[in-house]
This record gives C-alpha cells, structure tokens and sequence, in this order.
C-alpha cells in the first residue's frame, strides 16, 4: 500500500479540527464583528515540539442576503497544509446575522 494515502485522512481531520476551532473562538471573542481577519500557525496535533504545519485564516465578509438588510457575513477559516510534497487546504464557513447593524433609509 501506499503510505501517502494512510496519512492524507488524519491530517485532513487535524486540519478541520483546526478549522473549527478557530472559527470558533473568532466567533466566541466577536472578533469577526471587526472585521478583523485572523491568522496563525498550528503544529500537527497541537503539540508545540513539532514543526508547524498548519496555516490558518480566519476572513469576514459580507453576505448577500435576500432581505438586503446587509446584517449577514460569511465568516470562513481556511487551513493549508503540506503533506509528502503536496499542499492541501480546506475551508470552514458559517453565516452570522449582526443584529446591532442597522440600515439605513432614505427619508420619505
């Protein structure tokens, strides 16, 4: 068997463990809300003596709702990796309603 292929599905599983993490806590600490995008290095297995391996970022945009009310952003954390020569990447995305924005209207 090919070793490459054994190894392919747990770090695909690290880095979506990855992912949602810090999506997570980008939502938790309402950092999305600041448009502030994030990102960072993880080491395989979240273990600090291991080179790193993976890449994230953390991005908000704004989401086109069908209302029009412009209080939906699309909050994404993309993680890539390197694994026998070949990179990878995957993406976490989830809507999030601002509810504190309000839009505006012209006087009538």
């Amino acid at each position: 068997p090919h070793c490459s292929t054994m190894t392919t599905p747990p770090l695909k599983a690290q880095a979506s463990a990855v992912a949602q993490l810090h999506l997570e806590e980008a939502i938790a600490t309402g950092d999305w809300l600041n448009g502030g995008d994030e990102s960072g290095v993880d080491p395989p297995n979240f273990d600090v003596n291991q080179p790193a391996m993976y890449h994230w970022d953390v991005a908000t945009s704004d989401f086109s709702d069908p209302e029009g009310t412009g209080n939906l952003h699309q909050v994404t954390c993309q993680v890539t990796w390197t694994s026998h020569l070949q990179s990878y990447s995957l993406s976490v995305t989830t809507l999030m309603y601002d509810g504190e924005k309000v839009q505006e209207t012209a006087p009538l």
